[in-house]
């Protein structure tokens, strides 16, 4: 794995300059890239057409689209699941591959051993994934499962090169000064202000199963051209005309699309490892990580969600940074539960435009749709 090790390290000065800019602005034009760079267009074109890769390869990058689930009426809800057996394991799997609205799964060890899973299911229908895995558990499919939900947007964090060190392989960064940080005088986010100003599902009147599709290439990588979307659809079984793409694409951006963030593939780092820890607190002293996760973001690759007395932090960093996160989380957690996950073999699922009745205007919620089919899948 020594390639794969060095990969971000291989990279020029200049290299890791434009992908620094990307992070800042990742749609950003080649002539925005070069301002940003003091590098000149054609050198910064050259450089992210590298960074891009070849085709069916590995990028360095990629720009997703995440999409506005509160506009979508739609919300996350992970599961873990927990499965004693590979018959077990493989059954999950099947799940995943069946159910409309998975998001992606992928095997956890740890404090749980089975699958984690994550929906982007309609607002309002949890009860739908609860009686599916207690059926599932009834007939000994899985041993137990374990339902996150919360309530409130997510709070991102992405690898930040500056502070890769790419002589000794290592981060500048350290878990003691960031706990250490000083946020008396930042307001405490409350629940309350993450309220948002439209009711949930406000793109549901317009929205049909074609934009559900673009949706999709938008997740995968918005960082592309028109054209190249437009083929992409057509291997889907979806054509466009470059007019009717044009428009369409903008009402979907302009609606149904939360944030677009630089991907960075922990691939490229290889020493990066993916954890998902979870449990319980004390409100206030959870609220002070949340402020400064906003204020002060770490350089790794996370997703934090905190609601009231509940923490869920899924994380790609070293493992020698593990030791100092939990050293220091661990009294903030009395009850604290962690995971490893095997992020190489996750499978990543896209929204389904077949979940939604272009008729009806909303989402397919019926049991034989997103329970009866799925049952009868594993049989």
């Amino acid at each position: 794995m020594t390639l794969t090790k060095n990969k971000i390290s291989q990279l020029s000065i200049s290299e890791k300059r434009v992908l620094i800019a990307l992070q800042e602005k990742p749609l950003a034009t080649f002539d925005e890239l070069a301002s940003m760079t003091n590098l000149s267009k054609s050198v910064v074109f050259g450089i992210v057409k590298k960074l891009e890769g070849p085709p069916n390869s590995i990028p360095y990058f990629s720009v997703k689209g995440y999409p506005h689930l509160y506009n979508l009426g739609l919300e996350f809800v992970d599961v873990i699941v927990k499965a004693d057996s590979e018959k077990k394991l493989q059954m999950i799997k099947k799940v995943g591959d069946k159910h409309p609205y998975i998001t992606y799964y992928s095997r956890t060890y740890g404090d749980v051993n089975g699958m984690f899973i994550q929906f982007q299911n309609p607002i309002g229908s949890i009860n739908l994934i609860q009686i599916l895995f207690q059926k599932m558990k009834n007939i000994d499919y899985i041993d137990d499962f374990s339902i996150l939900q919360f309530s409130i947007p997510p709070i991102y964090s992405a690898i930040k090169i500056e502070a890769w060190d790419s002589e000794f392989l290592s981060w500048h960064f350290s878990w003691k000064d960031w706990f250490e940080k000083d946020v008396s005088s930042t307001d405490l986010t409350s629940n309350h202000s993450l309220k948002r100003l439209n009711v949930p599902g406000s793109v549901k009147s317009w929205i049909k199963q074609q934009d559900i599709a673009i949706l999709g290439e938008i997740f995968w990588n918005a960082r592309r051209k028109n054209s190249e979307m437009i083929a992409k659809l057509k291997t889907r079984g979806w054509e466009f005309s470059v007019p009717t793409f044009s428009r369409r694409l903008k009402m979907v951006k302009k609606e149904c699309i939360d944030t677009q963030r630089v991907f960075i593939n922990p691939k490229s780092f290889d020493i990066l490892n993916t954890f998902l820890i979870w449990g319980y607190g004390d409100e206030k002293e959870l609220q002070k990580i949340k402020t400064k996760m906003e204020s002060f973001p770490i350089p790794f690759i996370s997703t934090l969600k905190i609601e009231s007395y509940k923490l869920y932090w899924y994380l790609h960093l070293p493992t020698t940074q593990m030791s100092d996160l939990l050293f220091y989380l661990r009294p903030i957690l009395p009850e604290l539960h962690l995971n490893f996950i095997d992020y190489p073999r996750t499978k990543i699922y896209l929204l389904d435009p077949d979940n939604w009745d272009d008729k009806k205007l909303n989402w397919r919620i019926d049991e034989d749709f997103c329970i009866d089919q799925v049952l009868n899948s594993l049989k």
